[in-house]
């Protein structure tokens, strides 16, 4: 799993699988699902991040877990 924030459009990127994203799809306000030629999710956009505090927070969290403690995010 792989996780990106662009800061010039506001946007995460949740990448789970690493394969070719087929179709995508945007099951609720600003959150885009991409799915694979079988239908597995590949990856997760969230739009207008900054405003999703939980999210944001969530993510940092996960980060935290699986990052060093020398390194800071």
């Amino acid at each position: 799993m792989k996780v990106e924030y662009d800061k010039d459009v506001d946007a995460i990127y949740i990448q789970i699988l690493n394969e070719p994203v087929i179709e995508s799809e945007e099951v609720a306000a600003d959150i885009i699902v991409d799915f694979t030629a079988d239908n597995k999710i590949a990856g997760i956009e969230i739009l207008n991040a900054s405003k999703r505090v939980e999210i944001m927070d969530s993510i940092k969290s996960l980060l935290e877990l699986k990052t060093p403690s020398s390194l800071s995010i």
